[in-house]
């Protein structure tokens, strides 16, 4: 009796927690650096989706300082977005940091 109690406790802990989680990481960006910075870390984690709107934001903040340079990242950034490959982005990405 003990034994069985011990296994169906045992089996409704693995079915709450499930195997494990997602092998991609998360990054967290800091509202603080710059859109270079931004870029650089997107070109080395690929992740896109959690830095598609810091960097959005960031080309905004630089049309007030440098209308000519946020013209052409806001053109590459549309690149980006189209870019579907994780080293299509990646690239793309350092392209983008390295105009910086």
């Amino acid at each position: 009796m003990r034994l069985t109690s011990l296994l169906a406790g045992v089996l409704i802990v693995c079915l709450c927690c499930g195997c494990g989680g997602s092998s991609r990481q998360s990054v967290k960006p800091d509202k603080n650096q710059g859109l270079k910075e931004v870029l650089q870390q997107l070109s080395e984690s690929g992740d896109f989706e959690s830095l598609k709107e810091v960097i959005s934001t960031k080309i905004e903040d630089l049309e007030a300082m440098d209308a000519a340079k946020s013209k052409e990242m806001t053109a590459d950034y549309q690149t980006l977005l189209k870019s579907a490959a994780p080293a299509a982005l990646k690239a793309q990405a350092k392209k983008m940091a390295d105009k910086l």
